[in-house]
């Protein structure tokens, strides 16, 4: 039975010279194919399988373990990445060796904890896995890769990876990476190659949506407004940094009922219709597409909705729904601090409301 993950004729003919036995090797010849070998490692590696639940189809999981492993510390993986990468670049119509590389690093969690291998790092210094740091070039295809424990820095294991690299491939002359990586700056001007750090640019802004009225449940309640006031936090700390300025939208402004093209003000329209008409101008839209898009254009000041804020009365609960029905809202007392079902207003909101309404009833 054949897999996807199985080489093909023309596949195998690019590599078979890497991974079959030399000729004229003295020995015994081996009795198990290496190509049904090299088909069981990718069938692993394509599916994420253990080792010991290879299928039947395939050679004992122990041959294939133990040649996978010849084949590492021989370098054959690395030879035949390099093959494969250069092959790729000439079908792309780019020259063998890159000029340009791209490095990053990510950590993923491992199942346990080990003496090692699974030390603890990461960001924040508490994630328990293994990190993968890797080389790309312009083609997306691995240079190099390494995978170490979570705990060294991101900086010290780039330049060991780079070191080796670069020493091999004179071509390279920048390398492109992001804010984390700035500690490489020595390390490239000693080399002669150009460090491109990639970041946000200055003065990048942000909108804050209110969506406290989405949710219903008390738990939903604070389970969202844990999640979005740490997200506030971050952002509006991040932004000084970069003297960026965090702006935040008014918890009643129009976006999902205003055009994003000439800014009018529609009616207001139940959640279930997802696409927006504007009776002004005629454009038509995702909902949700030109609601943030007029969050962008209010931000930019390029529409101007003050008018629409400044006419909002103070909301009574129910009201979104008698509007949908037809039926006129209900009269908010006048001389009440605060509104109806408002958490942040005074304990002493709701006595001095229910003696407004018996003065009112009487």
């Amino acid at each position: 039975m054949a897999y996807p993950s199985d080489l093909t004729d023309d596949e195998w003919r690019l590599v078979c010279d890497l991974l079959e036995p030399a000729s004229g090797r003295r020995g015994r010849p081996p009795a198990i194919s290496r190509r049904a070998i090299a088909n069981a490692i990718l069938y692993l590696a394509r599916t994420g399988s253990p080792w010991r639940y290879l299928p039947s189809e395939y050679p004992a999981w122990g041959t294939v373990w133990q040649q996978f492993r010849r084949w590492r510390d021989a370098g054959v993986w690395a030879k035949l990445l390099t093959r494969l990468r250069q092959i790729a670049r000439l079908m792309k119509g780019r020259t063998v060796d890159p000029s340009m590389l791209m490095v990053d690093a990510q950590v993923a969690r491992g199942g346990r904890a080990g003496p090692s291998f699974h030390e603890p790092g990461g960001r924040g210094g508490r994630t328990n896995g293994a990190k993968r740091t890797l080389l790309l070039d312009i083609t997306g295809s691995p240079v190099a890769v390494r995978v170490d424990s979570a705990r060294p820095q991101d900086v010290r294991v780039a330049r060991e990876l780079l070191e080796a690299v670069l020493d091999a491939m004179p071509s390279v002359r920048a390398i492109v990476a992001d804010r984390g990586y700035r500690g490489l700056a020595a390390m490239c001007a000693r080399r002669g190659i150009a460090l491109d750090i990639k970041a946000p640019p200055k003065g990048a802004s942000r909108v804050m949506l209110g969506i406290r009225g989405l949710v219903r449940t008390r738990l939903a309640r604070a389970i969202s407004d844990a999640a979005w006031g740490d997200f506030e936090r971050q952002l509006d700390y991040k932004l000084a940094w970069r003297s960026g300025e965090l702006i935040r939208a008014p918890r009643w402004l129009p976006s999902t009922r205003a055009c994003s093209a000439c800014g009018e003000v529609g009616p207001a329209v139940p959640l279930s219709e997802q696409t927006f008409t504007c009776s002004g101008c005629g454009h038509s839209a995702d909902r949700d597409t030109d609601a943030a898009a007029v969050l962008a254009a209010w931000a930019d000041g390029r529409i101007t909705l003050d008018a629409e804020l400044e006419d909002r009365r103070p909301e009574v609960p129910g009201d979104a729904k008698r509007s949908l029905r037809g039926e006129p809202a209900r009269e908010v007392p006048a001389g009440i601090p605060g509104r109806p079902g408002d958490r942040t207003r005074s304990p002493l909101a709701g006595r001095a409301e229910k003696a407004a309404v018996s003065e009112l009833a009487a």
